[in-house]
């Protein structure tokens, strides 16, 4: 695999610059956040008609604002947008943060959620 590296004020950032073909779908692979967060809201944003994004730790963040405000924008686009959240790996982001999704019509689901323990 052929890797690039870029400089950045926060140092230096690698990542494989051709994508892995895996069962029809390009896989690329990241070493640092900052590259895989911007490929993240590139393709958000390009999305003309689902994202369905699962991560075990959403931040209320400069990154998880702008992810919010990028499913929210897909979703009242007229996408089907699904987030689906650890409770407790996100246990400090606010749910006001995910009511504003909602509100725009983000599907938003929290699994390992407290309540779920005594079930």
């Amino acid at each position: 695999m052929q890797r690039t590296q870029a400089d950045s004020a926060a140092g230096e950032h690698r990542e494989v610059s051709n994508p892995i073909r895996v069962a029809g779908q390009a896989l690329r692979l990241f070493t640092e956040a900052p590259p895989l967060i911007e490929a993240m809201l590139g393709d958000i944003r390009a999305a003309t008609s689902r994202v369905w994004l699962e991560t075990y730790i959403y931040a209320n963040d400069d990154t998880g604002q702008q992810v919010a405000e990028a499913l929210a924008e897909r979703a009242r686009a007229g996408c089907d947008v699904r987030l689906l959240v650890d409770a407790w790996g996100s246990f400090t982001a606010p749910n006001s943060l995910f009511e504003k999704m909602r509100a725009a019509g983000v599907q938003v689901h929290h699994f390992h959620a407290f309540k779920e323990a005594f079930y």
